[in-house]
């Protein structure tokens, strides 16, 4: 009676105990953010460029993208982040192809890949219109090269993007 109290015991514990949800796949993931009364400032420190965003009068816009990792495979990681900022004081925007520097749009991906640098492109558009509950919609769509050898590469992005917690 005991030995098979113990069996299901054991038993019980390794069904509960194995979460097969659980396969080492960290799912992807979206993120949509602006920040108010802030400037885009590019900086380069030791070869590599960086963003960060400062006090300023605009509004930051900022997107992220983080595929699908799965811990058992080396280097699969890759993220890409895109920003670009507007006049502070507008509810509504429309840019597109040769406007699109003005807005300091830049995209870049972080991977074990060639060409990690920032990437500004210049055809597509960017549209957005302010809610009343204060967050935007954006969308964007954007044609672009990570370098001179690689082929055209098209983003189209639709979101709400939220006050950051950063703010």
């Amino acid at each position: 009676m005991k030995t098979r109290y113990l069996f299901f015991t054991v038993f019980a514990v390794l069904c509960f105990a194995c979460n097969s949800s659980d396969d080492g796949v960290t799912p992807e993931l979206s993120t949509y953010e602006f920040y108010t009364d802030s400037n885009m400032v590019f900086t380069n420190n030791q070869g590599f460029e960086t963003v960060s965003i400062e006090p300023g009068t605009n509004s930051v816009f900022k997107y992220s993208f983080t595929a699908e990792e799965d811990e058992n495979i080396a280097d699969d990681e890759y993220t890409e982040t895109l920003y670009f900022e507007v006049d502070g004081s507008l509810d509504n925007f429309s840019y597109s192809n040769g406007e699109l520097r003005g807005l300091n749009l830049a995209i870049r991906r972080l991977c074990f890949c060639p060409n990690v640098d920032f990437i500004f492109p210049q055809v597509g558009t960017v549209t957005g219109s302010k809610q009343s509950n204060g967050n935007w919609d954006i969308s964007i769509s954007i044609s672009f090269q990570w370098d001179a050898q690689s082929e055209t590469v098209s983003r189209t992005i639709n979101g709400t993007f939220q006050p950051s917690t950063d703010n």
